[in-house]
């Protein structure tokens, strides 16, 4: 699977003064950030809108809790979650924990019948006014992707000459931090930010002060 691998063209991290989060607790924090909030939950619940086991997801709340981003409350033989900050504090808050949900780009060809939201500069030319690359980005879940392979939904290509689109294969899945057909915004952001393309620093920028907190 290695020989349409686009790894060099990953953005770099951005620097990281605290460790990071896991992608379960990434991915928590982020679908609560950004409308769905934890209020009501218990942690199995959030554990299958997200598609984790409920272990994972227990986890996960206290690795947040441990970062101070989060408090773990129990009522009864339930588990939830209660963040004392909201909105922009929080992500504030959080930024120096989170890391780029891309773990590895392809080259591809993509089954019509495929849809998958769109990632990197096409995702952030749907936010801001940047151009996009001649070939579309897309996201999946790394747990997705070799099963898209198998099935040959996605057809690994040797170079962009031969291919429809590039692929970024997630730690987390995409579509159930928002609906819809683009990846979110605060994942979109981690996602290039360390970018040395001062265009898409630009557009970076636009993007989380266009984000309604």
């Amino acid at each position: 699977f290695l020989s349409g691998d686009l790894r060099e063209r990953v953005p770099r991290p951005g620097p990281a003064s605290q460790p990071s989060l896991s992608a379960a607790s990434q991915a928590l924090l982020l679908r609560h950030l950004q409308g769905s909030s934890v209020k009501g939950s218990t942690l199995k619940d959030l554990a299958a809108q997200l598609g984790y086991s409920a272990m994972t997801l227990t986890t996960a709340a206290l690795e947040l809790e441990s970062a101070g981003l989060c408090k773990v409350a129990r009522e009864g033989r339930s588990r939830h979650l209660e963040f004392s900050q909201g909105g922009k504090s929080l992500w504030k808050s959080a930024l120096p924990h989170l890391s780029s949900p891309v773990r590895v780009r392809h080259w591809v060809r993509i089954s019509a019948s495929v849809q998958l939201p769109a990632a990197g500069l096409s995702a952030l030319e749907r936010y801001t006014d940047i151009s996009d690359d001649p070939l579309p980005t897309f996201a999946v879940w790394q747990n997705e992707y070799r099963r898209r392979v198998e099935t040959q939904e996605l057809t690994l290509c040797e170079c962009s000459d031969d291919a429809t689109a590039a692929v970024e294969s997630w730690a987390y899945d995409p579509s159930r931090i928002v609906a819809g057909d683009t990846v979110d915004r605060l994942s979109l952001y981690l996602s290039l930010r360390g970018s040395a393309d001062e265009r898409v620093e630009k557009a970076l920028r636009m993007l989380l002060e266009d984000t309604k907190w």
